[in-house]
């Protein structure tokens, strides 16, 4: 039996933290998962993982994904580019400007599509928004410098100051005078204020990559499972997993599955340690236990993926991978070894 597990997350990256947060935690399980395995880095990140599940399609295809979508929706005839762009809250935390993801927002359909025409009539006859699906939206225009700049995935910088992110030289004017423009569109909007206590919509993130993931994945391998704890996700028809344990961790060993754990994502993204502990000692009690106990006799195969927002970490453990007596890896020496 193979399984493919996702992790984005598993690594705390504040150094000053690591020992801390590593010594609070006996990791022993996931410790064993990785003792034996071989270790390498990859390409992608965790948008990569996260969009190649939500649009299986979508991936490793000689296009970007902004213009997948806009091919797959009949829009492609009617701009010169098209880039992606994702409705965010970006908030002062002393010297850093922070962005977070768009569920927080909490936007109801309606809500996104006054939005969306509100921009459009705002910027008519110089670029046009298109609805896709919840909290992504396409923007068809005819600026190839806008167009060559663009940023990372929203997903891929939660938490970040946008400062690190945002395009630089010359040419990244258009893309820093069309974040400023729909800022100042935003802030004074009605919606806002109907909306309040909730998060405001005071910013749009654009962007735009193709996305790539190994093969070895099949996400369009409709005889793999795939199970997931993430609400979008969910929402294009993967398992839930209502109850991270023993349970259903077996379930998932005898099901050649995919399984993708987002939670300590966000934990790690807005640097709480307490909950990052909390998450991470559930982790190691449930699933860690039982792939530890499982993965010499009914796991033939295990890969488990560390996705960051620069690359990944794959740590690939086969059935005779414990014969290899000389590797003894652990997280705490991942987890310094790639900060």
């Amino acid at each position: 039996m193979k399984l493919d597990l996702i992790i984005p997350g598993l690594l705390w990256q504040d150094v000053g933290d690591i020992d801390y947060i590593y010594s609070t935690i006996n990791t022993k399980n996931c410790d064993y998962l990785v003792k034996r395995a071989s270790q390498s880095q990859v390409e992608f990140s965790y948008s990569d993982f996260f969009y190649g599940l939500l649009f299986p399609k979508a991936t490793n295809l000689p296009l970007t994904f902004a213009d997948y979508l806009a091919t797959k929706h009949g829009l492609k005839h009617k701009h010169d580019y098209f880039m992606l762009i994702e409705p965010t809250h970006l908030r002062v935390d002393r010297d850093r400007l922070l962005i977070c993801e768009p569920q927080l927002l909490q936007l109801s359909l309606a809500e996104q599509e006054l939005v969306i025409n509100d921009l459009n009539q705002h910027f008519a006859n110089q670029l046009a928004l298109y609805y896709i699906t919840d909290n992504l939206w396409l923007i068809g225009h005819s600026d190839p410098q806008l167009n060559n700049n663009l940023s990372m995935p929203l997903i891929d910088i939660i938490g970040e100051n946008i400062d690190n992110f945002l395009p630089q030289g010359d040419n990244s004017i258009s893309y820093t005078n069309l974040l400023n423009e729909i800022q100042m569109v935003l802030h004074n909007h009605p919606l806002n204020k109907q909306r309040k206590p909730k998060l405001a919509i005071n910013s749009l993130w654009a962007w735009n990559k193709s996305i790539k993931l190994p093969p070895e994945l099949h996400f369009n391998d409709f005889n793999r499972k795939i199970y997931t704890t993430n609400e979008r996700l969910l929402s294009s028809g993967n398992n839930n997993i209502n109850s991270l344990d023993t349970e259903f961790a077996l379930n998932a060993i005898t099901n050649n599955s995919i399984i993708l754990l987002d939670s300590l994502y966000y934990a790690k993204c807005y640097r709480d340690s307490s909950k990052y502990i909390d998450l991470l000692e559930q982790i190691e009690k449930t699933i860690g236990l039982t792939l530890a106990t499982n993965l010499y006799t009914k796991l033939d195969n295990l890969t488990l993926y560390i996705p960051n927002f620069d690359k990944t970490i794959k740590l690939s453990a086969t059935r005779f991978d414990w014969l290899k007596l000389w590797k003894n890896n652990s997280l705490i020496k991942i987890v310094k070894g790639y900060n």
